[in-house]
């Protein structure tokens, strides 16, 4: 069994892994024999602007609902060398955001391995930081968001849908939640299962008495992910005005002929003010990184609306 890794051992790992990146780049830049890739469409939350296409970091701990072989060579694949050169082929292609929930890999933090990769260059800047919890987790959720890197920070759907929908207690915990992030720094957002719950919660933000400046809207909840629930999403983003980053149309172990015509099919219908949260798994699909951000590129019609001015939140 390996044993627990020491937080010095940890970052003496972290800066040994930051030289020898930093050697192997500049021996060999990455792409270094591709032409500059073409800009990146974005999407605005708050005074931000992110790629329109956002890394998930799912992969990284093997999590997906298919294939069990498959989830558990995402995990042997992904080690911290390997986990730092998937951010980097994703900046190369115009990512700039990632989709972390502070895990652990064999005891080390995925937030630590990312600021190791900011400090020797990395160019993929931007977190949006969830954090699952069975309690509030609003202190955790607070410190989140004051990361110079972490640009929102938001907790799970499965505590948020149910404080919305548990009266007046509930409603006032959802409050001072969006509140203690705001209160950090960060922009302020509400994850979302159930895609009906969306324009209630648009409502109120409207009103003023929930800070929200970004929606995590869930495509499929359930593990067979199910057109349908597609459908449903799709439907419940059209009708909201803030920007809404959309995840979980499909799983991290899909199939790649599968995956790559559902997203095309959800970007074609994905209005402009919002992104797409996708994983990847370079070790079957090498490609797979560069063709999704091409499909944004190309998919991605119109300029980019302008800022639907917030309503300041207040209690009560």
């Amino acid at each position: 069994m390996r044993q627990p890794m020491s937080r010095r051992e940890f970052l003496r790992r972290c800066q040994a892994l930051g030289a020898a990146l930093a050697a192997r780049a500049a021996a060999s830049p990455l792409h270094a024999d591709r032409p500059a890739p073409e800009t990146m469409p974005r999407i605005r939350v708050g005074t931000f602007e992110l790629s329109r296409l956002v890394l998930d970091s799912q992969p990284f701990f093997g999590q997906g609902h298919w294939r069990y072989l498959v989830c558990k060579a995402m995990f042997q694949y992904f080690t911290d060398e390997r986990i730092v050169e998937t951010l980097d082929r994703a900046a190369a292609a115009g990512v700039d955001t990632m989709l972390a929930r502070p895990g652990r890999r064999d005891g080390q933090d995925l937030y630590k391995l990312h600021e190791a990769c900011l400090q020797r260059g990395g160019k993929l800047t931007n977190l949006l930081a969830e954090h699952v919890s069975k309690g509030t987790g609003e202190d955790y959720a607070a410190g989140l968001a004051a990361k110079k890197d972490v640009r929102c920070a938001f907790i799970g759907p499965g505590r948020t849908d149910a404080w919305f929908q548990a009266g007046s207690g509930g409603f006032r915990t959802l409050q001072r939640v969006l509140g203690k992030i705001d209160k950090a720094g960060g922009c302020t957002a509400v994850a979302v299962n159930d895609g009906d719950l969306l324009p209630d919660y648009e409502r109120y933000a409207d009103r003023g008495l929930l800070k929200i400046d970004l929606f995590v809207q869930t495509g499929c909840t359930s593990h067979d992910y199910p057109a349908k629930q597609r459908e449903k999403a799709l439907q419940a983003i059209r009708s909201v005005n803030r920007p809404v980053i959309l995840r979980d149309v499909l799983p991290a172990d899909a199939p790649a002929g599968q995956a790559q015509a559902v997203i095309e099919e959800v970007l074609k219908r994905l209005p402009r003010k919002d992104g797409l949260c996708l994983g990847v798994f370079p070790r079957d699909d090498p490609a797979q990184i560069d063709r999704y951000a091409a499909l944004v590129k190309r998919l991605t019609v119109g300029p980019l609306p302008p800022a639907t001015a917030p309503a300041t939140a207040r209690s009560g």
